[in-house]
């Protein structure tokens, strides 16, 4: 919500020529009704697309890394990012069909970004 509102303000200072200025603008209202959606909408629906959203973006990231290993990576790096970004892509799909696992795959995520965020922070953390 507060994101939308910020980049809506950004989007419009950015000068008339500038070629992101309608596509960031279209972004920032997008952002401010998703948001608000979450704010003041039903809590249990709010989750169920936060979860359905998560599993897209795993589908659509597993796609984008076999495009770019195809391209840029040897044999051997091929077959690796093929094999580990199919396997992602079956339980995502899975999870589209299985409730129970697409909330496990929602907390899972949640607890690692929160354990790596962690360690990154103690990582970045001056001991001096």
């Amino acid at each position: 919500l507060i994101l939308g509102v910020g980049m809506f303000i950004y989007s419009v200072r950015l000068p008339s020529e500038s070629s992101i200025k309608t596509a960031a603008i279209i972004e920032s209202i997008l952002l401010f009704i998703l948001g608000a959606f979450f704010v003041f909408g039903n809590p249990f629906v709010s989750t169920l697309i936060m979860i359905y959203t998560l599993i897209g973006w795993f589908i659509v990231t597993a796609i984008m890394a076999m495009i770019f290993a195809s391209r840029w990576l040897s044999s051997g790096g091929k077959i690796a990012t093929y094999i580990i970004n199919i396997i992602v892509i079956v339980i995502a799909v899975w999870a589209f069909f299985d409730p129970m696992l697409a909330g496990t795959i929602f907390v899972l995520t949640l607890a690692y970004n929160f354990m790596f965020a962690g360690i990154s922070r103690l990582l970045l953390m001056d001991f001096h």
